[in-house]
């Protein structure tokens, strides 16, 4: 079952974000949500994170600013540093939030601010690609032994 294992559930609901199924989303957090209460299923603060800046970003999808915001607060306090795609995900949805309610003054800072993580995270992944790269090249082929 999925509820074991909530880092499949995490996958399973952004890559139905990504395919812009938001009801989808909305529903599977919540089943998710009342399965890891029945089972008891405790997260620390880095998964909770990544699940309330989904979250955050599924309340802004909804038209629900207040509570996107809030759950992109609490996103901010649980991920790590190092959760750049979190913690991009949670700044815009604050900035967002901002731009929506017209407080112009506060939304521009935070769009600026997920600058440098998403700096951070394209040279991860360009990294990440570099190295498989040479991996390939340094594999030996099957035929080859």
């Amino acid at each position: 079952e999925l509820i074991q294992s909530p880092n499949l559930v995490l996958l399973q609901a952004w890559l139905a974000q990504s395919q812009h199924r938001y009801t989808q989303v909305d529903a599977l957090l919540e089943r998710a949500k009342q399965a890891m209460a029945e089972h008891q299923v405790r997260l620390n603060d880095a998964l909770q994170g990544e699940f309330n800046a989904l979250r955050a970003q599924v309340a802004l999808n909804a038209n629900r600013p207040e509570e996107a915001i809030h759950l992109a607060r609490e996103a901010l306090t649980q991920l790590p540093q190092t959760n750049f795609y979190g913690r991009i995900v949670a700044t815009s949805v604050i900035g967002e939030v901002h731009h929506y309610l017209g407080q112009l003054s506060s939304a521009l800072p935070m769009m600026q601010r997920t600058g440098a993580p998403a700096w951070h995270l394209s040279l991860r992944v360009v990294g990440l690609a570099a190295a498989k790269r040479n991996s390939d090249r340094t594999r030996v082929p099957a035929s080859g032994l």
